[in-house]
C-alpha cells in the first residue's frame, strides 16, 4: 500500500525539507558561491533597501600633530532600492505514477526524484535571472547582472540611482567590440578587470564552456595550475589569481568580471525557498501536488565592480 499524503508530508519535513534550499544553492553557480560567502541574506519590508557606496572617502592625509583638526563631511553612500520578485515551482505527482511506484519504499524514491527536479527546475530559472540581457528583462523578472553593468541597450538608472548623480559607480566595462580573447593588451582579460577594479579589484570571472575552452588552448604548459599532475583538460582555470567558473546559462561570446564582495541575493524573511505541504491537485484525478517559492533580488551595491564582453568568439 503506497503513502497517504499525511505520511508523504512526514517524511517530507524529517529528511527533505531542509536540503531543499541548500540543493538550490548548490546547483546554480552564482547562488552556491554567495552562498559559501554568506551573502544570501533576509530582509523584511514592502521593497529591498541597501547602501551604495559609489566614490572613496578620500580623508586621509599625512598631517602636522600641532596643525588644528579641520573635519570635513564627504558623501560617499546613497539608498538603493528594489522590488521584491517571485519565483515558484509546481511538483505534481500523478495517480499512476503513485500506482506504478507502489509501496512505501517506491514512493519515498519517487517523492525524492520529484523534489529533485523542482529544485533543478527553479535553479535553472533564477541562474537564467542573473545572465538575462536587459533588453529581454521583464515587469516580473529579478535585477539581474546586466541591468547592473550600464550598457548602450540598458537603463542609466540601476535600484533607483541615475548614473548622472552617482557617475563614479557606474560600470567599469561594457565592451561589443572585442571579438578575440586575448590575456593582455587592449580589449583582453587584464585589461577588463583592471577597468573593473574599484577600491577592489574582481574576484570572479564567469564564462562560457566555449570561451573557457579557448582560454585553455591559449596558456602554456608552464601557465597551467599544477601541470606535473598531467590533468589535460583541468576545469580548474584561474587568470590573475582570479578563478574562472563556467556557467550553462551564462550568454553566448561573454566573458563576465564580478566582485563577490559587492553582491547578495537578498529574500523576504521566511520566503526563502518556502515550501507548502503536499495537498490534492484539484485538476487532477488523484493526484497530489507541491508548491515550493522564493522571492528575492539580487544585489549589487557597488556597480563599478562589474563589467563584460559580450562579442568575444576566439
Amino acid at each position: 500500500m503506497s503513502l497517504t499524503i499525511d505520511q508523504i508530508n512526514a517524511v517530507t519535513d524529517k529528511y527533505y525539507r531542509k536540503q531543499i534550499p541548500q540543493q538550490v544553492y548548490e546547483q546554480t553557480v552564482i547562488l552556491d558561491r554567495l552562498r559559501k560567502q554568506h551573502r544570501i541574506i533576509a530582509q523584511g519590508g514592502t521593497k529591498i533597501h541597501f547602501p551604495v557606496r559609489y566614490t572613496k572617502l578620500g580623508d586621509a592625509a599625512m598631517i602636522d600633530p600641532n596643525d588644528s583638526r579641520v573635519t570635513v563631511h564627504y558623501e560617499t553612500r546613497t539608498a538603493g532600492e528594489l522590488d521584491w520578485k517571485y519565483a515558484k515551482v509546481d511538483i505534481v505527482m500523478l495517480w499512476d505514477e503513485r500506482i506504478k511506484n507502489r509501496g512505501k519504499a517506491e514512493i519515498i524514491d519517487l517523492m525524492r526524484d520529484k523534489i529533485l527536479e523542482g529544485t533543478q527546475d527553479l535553479s535553472e530559472v533564477i541562474s537564467t535571472q542573473f545572465h538575462q540581457a536587459y533588453a529581454s528583462k521583464g515587469s516580473k523578472d529579478m535585477d539581474g547582472f546586466f541591468t547592473c553593468v550600464q550598457s548602450p541597450s540598458s537603463s542609466t538608472t540601476y535600484a533607483g540611482i541615475s548614473s548622472a548623480d552617482a557617475a563614479a559607480w557606474v560600470a567599469g566595462l561594457y565592451d561589443t567590440s572585442t571579438t578575440t580573447l586575448a590575456l593582455y593588451g587592449t580589449g583582453s582579460l587584464e585589461a577588463g578587470w583592471r577597468a573593473c577594479w574599484f577600491i577592489d579589484p574582481p574576484d570572479l570571472m564567469v564564462t562560457t564552456k566555449t570561451l573557457a575552452g579557448i582560454y585553455s588552448s591559449k596558456l602554456y604548459s608552464s601557465e597551467r595550475r599544477r601541470p606535473e599532475e598531467g590533468r589535460a583538460g583541468a576545469t580548474d582555470l584561474w587568470f590573475l589569481g582570479v578563478p574562472i567558473v563556467v556557467d550553462p546559462q551564462c550568454n553566448s561570446n561573454t566573458w563576465m568580471f564580478l566582485h563577490t564582495g559587492s553582491m547578495y541575493f537578498c529574500v523576504q524573511s521566511g520566503e526563502d525557498f518556502a515550501q507548502e505541504p503536499w495537498e490534492p491537485d484539484p485538476d487532477r484525478y488523484k493526484a497530489i501536488r507541491k508548491l515550493i517559492t522564493v522571492v528575492g533580488n539580487f544585489i549589487f551595491d557597488t556597480r563599478k565592480h562589474f563589467g563584460a564582453y559580450t562579442a568575444i568568439t576566439s
